[in-house]
């Protein structure tokens, strides 16, 4: 069904966005 699809990509991108933000605290440097 669609509606899995949409809650595992939602999922994926939640998991980037925190991801980003660890990397992004860890190298202030590269903004």
């Amino acid at each position: 069904r669609k509606v899995i699809r949409i809650a595992l990509a939602r999922k994926l991108l939640v998991r980037l966005n925190a991801k980003a933000r660890d990397v992004r605290q860890a190298m202030p440097n590269l903004s």
